[in-house]
């Protein structure tokens, strides 16, 4: 068997050998040695798996790797009396379930979460039965919401639904997570889930700047190819679900193109690892290269998350510093700050993407509007910035080219500090727009009757 990835890749062949070597224990001669090859391929997994419960390949990935993984740890358990369950990530994977998961309010069979990495905007699988599992086995009575919820609301995939006869535990009573906090930092993968509520018309922003593989894995786990294959170049990225609907958007399971991605690009180029079908995370790996979150603040009405990409991008570009601030006011307004550092003048381009693909342009605002919501991006930094609004190429995984709205902030220089603010309404109100004013390294930000300051020397909101 070839190497493959540490999770889904893996996962899938291991678990058959190991079924087949049970199944001919006793009968075959080579049994024995499959059972100990699978035994050692999923113990290994198991250590190099990060305590966040997170996962670098998408949620499609996510609920194939771990509906194999949990057949064979109860395969394990049972016939070798090898428990695996005692591990941080799995204790922990049912949250990061529930806080990828959109707002209910807009659940269809094929949009229940958000699709960062090789994803789509649902489950490979289930993941009732994944769910049921993870309830029964660590008491989640939070999982056990999500996946009665899902059932409910018949967006359930039905692949493999006869394991909820073995793994669900009715003792398990469901518990809604209106209890839970609004923002989850999993900071292995340096992943932030942050929603304004937990009411199924809530507002969701998803951001990532972490490690290609996670922290654990780079540093613990040598370089194995296919481990990243499903990652994306997309450091400093985010998705914003509000109204209703999408509003920002990824670009889902398609090729590994940082431009693909609502982030920065410097000469036109690629984050390490991008720019073919598969993402290479050679240099990465060898580098230790580690973007990361540098912070992850929470209070009722805003959240402040801080994401440091500069690792993210090969050292010829010149760049030193990339932190971009998201501040997020509850429940429908986010500014996105960038701070951008070069040793040299270069061609700097920040991108957007929203979800509807026909906009119209006022002054220094671009609007959108769908099916549910309206969104309003206003560009509050507009001077020495080209802000344009067009159809790009979105390339998949086997090359084929379609199109999809890009909004395109271009400056060139050695520094730049950006704020873009996104606000966004019901289709039948407009949102509330959004203002700056600058007092040296103070920013204010006004959003309807709320102010926001924020201090560049210290990169945090200042208390009115």
């Amino acid at each position: 068997m070839r190497r493959r990835g540490f999770i889904a890749g893996m996962s899938t062949p291991a678990l058959a050998l190991a079924a087949a070597g049970f199944a001919l224990y006793g009968e075959y001669e080579g049994a024995e040695s499959w059972i100990a090859f699978a035994a050692n391929k999923f113990g290994k997994t198991m250590k190099l798996l990060g305590p966040d419960g997170a996962s670098h390949e998408g949620i499609n990935y996510w609920s194939y790797g771990v509906e194999h993984l949990l057949k064979y740890m109860y395969l394990s358990r049972q016939l070798l009396g090898i428990d695996l369950f005692d591990n941080s990530w799995f204790r922990n994977t049912g949250a990061f379930r529930i806080y990828a998961g959109i707002p209910s309010g807009d659940w269809k069979l094929q949009n229940t979460t958000v699709d960062y990495a090789d994803s789509y905007r649902r489950d490979n699988t289930g993941p009732d039965f994944l769910l049921h599992a993870l309830a029964a086995e660590y008491r989640d009575a939070f999982a056990q919401w999500l996946a009665r919820n899902l059932d409910d609301a018949g967006v359930q995939l039905s692949t493999w639904k006869c394991l909820d006869f073995l793994w669900y535990d009715p003792s398990v009573t469901p518990q809604s997570p209106s209890s839970l906090p609004t923002m989850r930092h999993f900071s292995d993968m340096d992943i932030v889930s942050m929603r304004s509520d937990w009411s199924e018309n809530a507002s969701f922003v998803f951001f990532q700047c972490g490690p290609y593989i996670g922290r654990k894995a780079l540093y613990e786990m040598p370089y194995c190819a296919s481990s990243s294959h499903h990652t994306h170049p997309d450091r400093n990225h985010f998705v914003l679900h509000g109204a209703g609907e999408w509003l920002i958007r990824d670009d889902g399971n398609k090729g590994k193109y940082t431009g693909q991605h609502n982030t920065l690009l410097i000469d036109g180029g690629e984050q390490f690892g991008g720019g073919d079908s598969i993402f290479d995370g050679r240099l990465l790996h060898a580098l230790k290269a580690a973007p990361c979150i540098l912070k992850a603040e929470h209070t009722d009405s805003l959240d402040h998350v801080t994401g440091d990409a500069t690792a993210a991008y090969p050292p010829e570009t010149g760049l030193t510093r990339f932190h971009r601030h998201l501040i997020f006011i509850k429940p429908n307004a986010l500014i996105v700050l960038d701070d951008i550092k070069l040793t040299n003048e270069r061609d700097m381009e920040l991108r957007f993407h929203p979800e509807r693909q026909e906009v119209q342009r006022d002054g220094n605002a671009i609007f959108t509007a769908g099916e549910k919501a309206k969104l309003r991006m206003a560009f509050l930094t507009p001077d020495a910035v080209d802000i344009s609004a067009e159809k790009l190429p979105l390339i998949d995984r086997r090359y084929v080219k379609d199109e999809f709205m890009t909004v395109r902030l271009k400056h060139h220089g050695k520094t730049w500090r950006n704020a873009v603010a996104f606000s966004w309404s019901e289709k039948s109100a407009e949102p509330v727009p959004v203002t700056l004013k600058k007092k040296g390294d103070i920013w204010i930000f006004t959003i309807g009757r709320n102010t926001v300051k924020f201090d560049w020397k210290t990169g945090h909101c200042l208390p009115e």
